[in-house]
């Protein structure tokens, strides 16, 4: 227990500036697993969702040919707001860096708090 709670922390753990640093680091965590999770996404999961969405547009190419055939309207294609190349750029990488960098120093943030936790447990062991 003694390798945990240290009474020679050389620092303040109660203030809001140590606080401040210790959610600034969880941060710079998070950007760092954000930007390895964009690289790993883009290398395995990025050429399976594109052979996902090719298989989806000749599937409703097909399907709009049929109901043409059988007499029925022809669907219109929805503008996309945002291209399948900003999606899987600009968009994977604000959203997997972004997510990372906010939970990361919050995952981080009750070990924060040990010394407080250790304090009282030995002050509950020592009688």
């Amino acid at each position: 227990m003694s390798a945990i709670c240290s009474d020679s922390l050389p620092l303040n753990i109660r203030s809001p500036l140590v606080e401040f640093r210790i959610v600034l680091r969880g941060a710079l965590a998070g950007v760092i697993a954000g930007i390895i999770g964009f690289v790993f996404a883009r290398i395995f999961a990025e050429p399976v969702i594109n052979q996902a969405i090719d298989y989806e547009s000749g599937r409703d190419e097909i399907l709009g040919k049929l109901n043409e055939a059988a007499g029925g309207m022809a669907r219109d294609g929805r503008p996309e707001i945002f291209s399948r190349t900003v999606q899987s750029t600009v968009g994977i990488a604000t959203g997997v860096i972004a997510f990372s960098a906010a939970m990361v120093p919050w995952s981080r943030w009750p070990t924060s708090h040990c010394t407080d936790a250790c304090a009282s447990v030995r002050g509950i062991w020592s009688g």
